[in-house]
């Protein structure tokens, strides 16, 4: 009876570890959705407002405030990001698949901001 009784706890620690994992790497996919929303965010600042501005030469001015204010967006995102996937990494526990480097990914995190906000500027100063 006790061998049978290991064996499914030994089962039961497994699929336990497999469920961490799966959920370890979900978060991964998270964060890498919070990257993309950043970059998507980009792209239309970008688009609304410094492209459409210069190619429509009565575009309103609401083009470029609307630019950033998808800037801002893509400066929240990442930051949202990083953190809640710290925060998730460090109520998770030890995992059996190599992680990232939390280090690395709070700096990308900050480093993908930063373009956000060099775009901002950009597109506030009608460069």
């Amino acid at each position: 009876m006790d061998r049978a009784l290991g064996r499914g706890t030994q089962q039961q620690d497994l699929r336990t570890s497999e469920s961490r994992e799966r959920t370890l790497l979900a978060d991964d996919r998270t964060l890498l959705a919070w990257y993309r929303t950043a970059f998507g965010a980009y792209a239309l600042a970008v688009g609304l407002g410094g492209i459409v501005p210069k190619v429509a030469p009565h575009a309103s001015s609401w083009y470029r405030v609307i630019g950033v204010m998808f800037a801002v967006l893509g400066i929240i995102a990442p930051i949202g990001g990083a953190w809640q996937y710290v925060v998730f990494q460090r109520q998770a526990g030890k995992a059996q698949l190599p992680r990232p480097n939390l280090r690395f990914v709070v700096a990308f995190g900050l480093l993908a901001s930063l373009f956000g906000v060099g775009i901002a500027v950009l597109i506030g100063i009608g460069a």
